[in-house]
């Protein structure tokens, strides 16, 4: 207990520092609320978790704090109006682009002026790129009274830690405790997740929320909860907010659960019954929503589909993505159907075998080379670990590996980068962990045994 009161007095005191400029002291507030949402986790946990749950939240989250202020201090030199090519190693991804538009829109707001998505992209963009994440951090920005990304970093680092607990509940309910502790670990420490959680991404955010979703459907397939249901679909809001193209692969996550409470012979009316509704509400709401999921250019009409034009969309969304010296499989084209279909599998590889040490060919990419190897390391544990869930509990792991299965053939269609790549499997990292942990473990008991029989 001392331990954990010296690490909560530590990283206040971190938090406390950033009080002697006063845009800062909004991130006092924030790291305030992810240690009450991270304590009300580990009040609502069972007595044998809290103790874990508490330290590995806490390390979780100080490690991302900490992590992000020195990367602000790295850059403090420069002033946050000055040009962009003062952050070129500083923001990562599209970071930049979301706290310039995110700036613009303070301003505006801070004059009366509240532009819908649209006017904001024709008439102020600072950036082409236009979401909602941007007025996410005009929000932040709003709120703080100041322009400092240190906000938004601290917030990313309370998404990040807390899906920490959540990758934690959804393996006990997958394996056992003792397994969970080892996924929970791996999340904790996974180098490129902690980075993604410590600057302005996405990431940490869409990624949370649909780690809710999964463990949220695991739950409902044991007992039917309306809170389990009313978390299904904020946060499969929350997520199409974040990265609306993700909307697709949710409803497909939703279309494996409908058959999984189809095969539930408890209750074979009420599977039925709300495994329709559930059905039919998630495809209106991708109805309602298509004009947002994807820009104008990749959308195209479903009531009067058209095969060769779903190809044309399916290619220029590729196109859109190969760009730079870190583009791979430039010249791809999808010319039919049976070009596509036979690519699933080898588009699906290419993302939990990307980035190839051959393809290293900058700095950045060099820094990921240790992690890259590590994966490759895992690799067979993953698979072992995958084996043993299926047979101990198939329904749970069906949701689980279908949603990696999903997002790696959606992501191994469309991603054209290895930067990009590399960022966006970051979701299909944190789940692979789950079996990655259980194949450890299993390994780890294997050898016990066999020195006892020694």
């Amino acid at each position: 207990m001392r331990r954990l009161i010296f690490i909560i007095v530590t990283g206040i005191s971190i938090a406390l520092f950033t009080v002697y400029l006063p845009e800062y002291a909004f991130s006092v507030d924030i790291f305030l609320l992810g240690l009450f949402i991270g304590g009300l986790c580990v009040y609502l946990s069972s007595k044998e978790d809290a103790k874990f749950l508490l330290t590995i939240f806490m390390t979780g989250y100080l490690l991302r704090i900490v992590l992000s202020l020195i990367l602000h201090l790295f850059a403090a030199q420069f002033a946050y109006r000055e040009t962009s090519f003062a952050f070129e190693g500083f923001f990562i991804g599209d970071g930049l682009s979301y706290w310039s538009n995110g700036v613009v829109l303070k301003d505006l707001w801070n004059i009366g002026i509240f532009p819908d998505k649209a006017t904001f992209h024709k008439y102020y963009a600072d950036c082409p790129t236009v979401s909602a994440y941007d007025y996410i951090n005009g929000f932040i920005m709003t709120m703080a009274m100041g322009v400092t990304p240190v906000n938004l970093f601290f917030l990313n680092s309370l998404l990040g830690a807390l899906s920490i607990i959540v990758i934690y509940l959804i393996t006990a309910k997958l394996t056992d405790k003792n397994i969970a502790r080892w996924a929970a670990l791996l999340y904790c420490f996974w180098p490129s997740l902690v980075l993604w959680s410590t600057q302005n991404l996405k990431e940490p955010g869409y990624i949370f929320f649909v780690y809710l979703v999964i463990f949220s459907l695991m739950m409902l397939i044991k007992k039917f909860s309306i809170w389990y249901l009313l978390c299904i679909i904020l946060s499969t809001y929350i997520a199409f907010i974040l990265r609306p193209p993700i909307a697709i692969s949710i409803v497909m996550l939703l279309g494996v659960f409908f058959l999984l409470f189809l095969s539930n012979r408890r209750n074979k009316f009420v599977s039925i019954f709300f495994g329709i509704i559930v059905l039919i509400g998630a495809f209106w709401f991708l109805w309602q929503k298509r004009g947002s999921l994807l820009p104008n250019e990749l959308w195209f009409d479903y009531s009067s589909f058209d095969p060769d034009i779903f190809l044309e969309r399916v290619n220029l969304a590729r196109k859109v993505r190969t760009f730079g010296g870190s583009s791979f499989l430039p010249g791809l084209d999808f010319s039919n159907f049976g070009q596509l279909l036979l690519f699933l599998p080898v588009g699906a590889a290419v993302v939990f075998l990307l980035p190839f040490p051959w393809q290293i060919g900058s700095a950045m990419q060099f820094m990921t080379a240790p992690e890259t190897f590590i994966w490759y390391i895992l690799i067979p544990f993953i698979f072992k670990g995958f084996v043993y869930c299926f047979k101990k509990n198939r329904g749970y792991t069906i949701i689980v590996a279908g949603y990696v299965l999903i997002m790696a053939l959606i992501l191994g269609v469309t991603e054209g980068n290895i930067g990009t790549l590399f960022r966006h499997k970051s979701i299909i990292i944190g789940l692979c962990l789950i079996f990655a942990a259980t194949g450890i473990h299993l390994k780890i008991e294997s050898n016990s045994k066999a020195k006892l029989i020694i």
